[in-house]
């Protein structure tokens, strides 16, 4: 028999608690997708992306609070920017439909706008100026950070087990620290960078 895993983080769980021998286990490793090779063109020209988006349950492993307490940052430190850019949170309908009146009315407040998962995520994509995927949660294979890649969307990132392995060593934009603040600073410097994507090439 044979076990496949998604990344090496999840095969040295399986060695390390001895649930399956090192020679029985298959790695389908990330695909390293370089950033400062995609086309954007697959994104539409007519519609100019505004919204920094969060695209996940509502967990703590995945960020969730990091995500709101960026948005307080933004505000306070960064007004210009986070009138120009409001937040979303994307979510299931069922996650949405557990959060109470007042944190909603919260939310509503500060410029979060909910939104429940689509079928067809393009439609969220399409509109996103960043995506933001501090999660702490072993993902596997991240979604999210494979389709927004691939479409081209700054995304800012934490090294975690099934993220790391989807882009280069040399992407400049994995999360640092986990401190909203330090975030809400990267998150700046990635809004303000119009040559994105030339800022991302490896170095030579």
């Amino acid at each position: 028999f044979k076990i496949c895993t998604l990344n090496y983080s999840d095969a040295t769980f399986l060695a390390d608690n001895q649930m399956a021998p090192i020679n029985k286990i298959n790695i389908i490793p990330g695909t390293g997708l370089d950033v400062s090779y995609i086309n954007q063109t697959l994104l539409p020209t007519n519609i100019k992306p505004l919204y920094v988006d969060f695209i996940a349950r509502l967990l703590s492993e995945k960020g969730i609070y990091n995500f709101i307490f960026m948005r307080l940052n933004l505000i306070r430190y960064h007004p210009e920017l986070a009138d120009r850019h409001p937040f979303r949170i994307i979510t299931p309908q069922s996650d949405i439909d557990s959060i109470r009146p007042s944190d909603k009315k919260y939310l509503d407040q500060i410029g979060i706008i909910l939104k429940p998962y689509l079928s067809n995520p393009y439609t969220y994509y399409r509109e996103s100026r960043a995506i933001v995927v501090p999660t702490s949660y072993g993902e596997g294979l991240s979604r999210v950070v494979l389709e927004s890649t691939y479409l081209g969307i700054p995304l800012l990132v934490s090294r975690n087990r099934g993220t790391e392995e989807l882009l280069p060593n040399s992407y400049k934009y994995f999360i640092s620290s986990f401190n909203p603040f330090l975030m809400t600073n990267q998150l700046v410097m990635m809004l303000n960078n119009s040559k994105y994507f030339e800022a991302l090439l490896p170095e030579q």
